[in-house]
């Protein structure tokens, strides 16, 4: 009777150990996941912050070129005639019958 219940106190003691372990084990490579998660998530801000400083660099770029006095230099460097747009469909359409009407009716 005394080996018998020394044998089960070992196995329930085995099994505990076994759980404890099990746990610790999970534990470990849940936070191992978790530390791994965060230095992905450091490297995507770093690298949203970065994408974001350069559209930003691009945008006061391109909007520097097509700035009127910038535009204005460019075509009087490349002598381009500068003349009105010729009219689309649209524009007369959505002009006012008093505007294109002659005036010796």
């Amino acid at each position: 009777m005394r080996t018998f219940l020394l044998a089960s106190h070992l196995l329930v003691a085995a099994i505990w150990l076994g759980a404890l372990a099990w746990s610790a084990l999970g534990i470990a490579v849940l936070g191992n996941q978790a530390r791994a998660l965060e230095a992905q998530r450091g490297k995507d801000l770093q690298t949203r912050m970065e994408l974001a400083h350069q559209q930003d660099r691009i945008k006061s770029a391109l909007d520097w070129e097509a700035s009127q006095p910038h535009l204005a230099d460019a075509v009087r460097r490349l002598d381009l005639p500068l003349v009105p747009p010729p009219p689309t469909r649209l524009a007369t359409l959505l002009r006012p019958q008093a505007l294109t009407a002659s005036p010796a009716q």
